[in-house]
């Protein structure tokens, strides 16, 4: 893989922006990152904007994600987020 992505909860959230990129990723065009902090603010924006959506599917949706894209996690950045 050429590049590497860091998605944000704004291209997580719409599903259909989320599904076209998850693609993209499974099929090689880039690998796609993520942190703990963005995954939960997907979560707090699809129930904010969605009070109807159910919280256990949604848990279960980001849960197939963590594990179809296990090596997507960053950690150990935080020392450098308020830079």
């Amino acid at each position: 893989m050429a590049y590497s992505a860091l998605l944000d909860a704004n291209v997580l959230h719409p599903v259909s922006l989320c599904d076209l990129r998850l693609r993209l990723a499974e099929r090689g065009f880039y690998r796609l990152l993520w942190s703990e902090s963005i995954l939960g603010e997907t979560a707090a924006s699809v129930l904010a904007r969605h009070p109807q959506a159910a919280a256990e599917a949604l848990a279960r949706r980001i849960g197939h994600m963590r594990r179809a894209f296990a090596d997507a996690l960053v950690t150990g950045y935080e020392p450098l987020a308020p830079r």
